[in-house]
């Protein structure tokens, strides 16, 4: 795909990362446009990556920017060679540190050597030793918000390397820390990078629920995976294509927090609103129109054709819903495409099962399958009745038996009578010798 010059403000994405993050993000656009955009992609992409010390990444991105005939960029390599040396160095110093804290066994210096040696990896860009060395910090923690942010860290690191079900399970650690309601801004990060991995594993419906949680204040370190406009996208998106109409109404239109970061994006806003409020149309081709901007996403690319087909499901069968008749010329109309075309869509839908109806090829119209509900109402008030004559019965059965002494108690699992005293012998009271006078 390649977008034109005139339709996408590469500095204003821009602007909503820093660091790693930022780099990854705008380089990812600059393979997917062309023109005055993805020289200034790849100039963005470079100053950030010079800002930082991941000098591979740097490097990358040059050679990429030449392949695509962008000679001006060329690589630093007394950059390249002073910011590996002073990184070596620092390395080494973060190594030796650690390695005097453990010999005087402090706990707190050696979960802080692990933690500016996780980010020093981090910055570097190899994210396994960094995962590894936010791990190692657990063992050294000491109150509930260490937990939390080795538990941040570790997210963080996981998702850098794709690894969801890392992420998905420090998450969960994470959130099991009773200090988390005091850090909204930390539950915010956990909600957004939950909510990605769920999307990386296509589970979409609870991707949206995550997503429908992130508290506003993620946009408070734009340094993080998941900037809030990234969170109303992905959550008005996964929503839209597996919530029902009450869950929607409860997670995404009554819900004031991710209101909040809705306002963020507002076409996003409006086409949640317009597809809420029926108006199919509308919310089709806001969502038709923002296509080519949704496909820059580094993390949405790949599941954007199925999150559409899915919207476009859920927004016929809400539309046929309410009908028992309904010509397909006012389905097309609505949905702005041809008879011939929803026709093929509908007959889709019943086939699979999400739409009980029929379709009149002749005339062109729709027959909902209605139920007799005279007939279903009736057979319940039978089947509830015949229960309830069995609940009575056995009732009366078992009055009569304790009336009559006619009850077998079992004996408790706990104080078990012997097998050879299951049959006792009792007393005949005919062959009791009688008493005395």
């Amino acid at each position: 795909m390649a977008m034109e010059d005139d339709a996408l403000d590469v500095e204003a994405l821009a602007s909503r990362y820093a660091g790693a993050a930022k780099v990854e993000r705008i380089a990812h656009v600059a393979h997917l446009v062309r023109g005055r955009n993805q020289q200034e992609a790849f100039r963005l992409a470079l100053e950030e990556a010079r800002a930082g010390t991941n000098t591979t990444s740097y490097v990358d991105l040059v050679g990429q920017a030449n392949e695509r005939g962008w000679k001006e960029f060329q690589v630093d390599s007394e950059w390249v060679e002073a910011t590996d040396r002073k990184a070596q160095q620092k390395q080494e110093k973060l190594e030796r540190e650690l390695a005097g804290y453990k010999t005087n066994l402090i706990k707190e210096s050696i979960r802080m050597g692990h933690t500016d040696l996780g980010e020093f990896f981090y910055e570097r860009g190899d994210y396994m030793d960094a995962f590894r060395s936010y791990v190692r910090t657990r063992d050294y923690c000491t109150t509930g918000k260490h937990v939390l942010w080795t538990c941040l860290g570790a997210t963080k690191a996981a998702l850098a390397m794709g690894n969801a079900q890392h992420a998905i399970s420090y998450v969960q650690k994470g959130e099991a820390v009773p200090d988390l309601a005091n850090e909204p801004v930390v539950q915010a990060k956990f909600n957004a990078a939950a909510g990605l991995a769920q999307l990386m594993l296509r589970e979409y419906g609870m991707a949206a629920r995550r997503f429908c949680a992130v508290h506003p204040d993620l946009a408070q370190d734009p340094s993080w995976l998941v900037s809030p406009q990234d969170a109303a996208v992905y959550g008005a998106l996964c929503a839209l294509a597996f919530f029902g109409r009450e869950e929607m109404r409860k997670r995404c239109i009554e819900n004031v927090q991710f209101a909040q970061v809705l306002e963020h994006v507002p076409e996003i806003r409006e086409m949640l609103h317009g597809m809420f409020c029926n108006q199919h149309a509308q919310g089709l081709e806001i969502l038709d129109r923002l296509m080519p901007m949704l496909k820059l996403d580094k993390y949405l690319e790949e599941h954007l054709d199925t999150l559409q087909r899915e919207i476009r499901r859920c927004a016929l069968v809400s539309y046929t819903l309410p009908f028992s008749t309904l010509r397909l010329a006012s389905v097309a109309k609505a949905f702005r495409t041809d008879i011939a075309g929803i026709e093929a869509e509908l007959a889709g839908l019943i086939g699979d099962g999400q739409v009980l109806a029929r379709i009149d090829s002749a005339h062109k119209i729709l027959y909902a399958r209605r139920s007799d509900r005279r007939r279903l109402v009736f057979a319940q008030a039978l089947a509830n009745g015949r229960a309830q004559l069995e609940e009575c019965e056995s009732a009366l059965l078992r009055s009569s038996l304790q009336r009559h002494d006619d009850v077998c108690v079992h004996p408790s699992p706990i104080c078990r009578i012997p097998s050879t005293s299951l049959v006792h012998d009792f007393p005949n009271k005919a062959s009791q010798p009688a008493p005395s006078p």
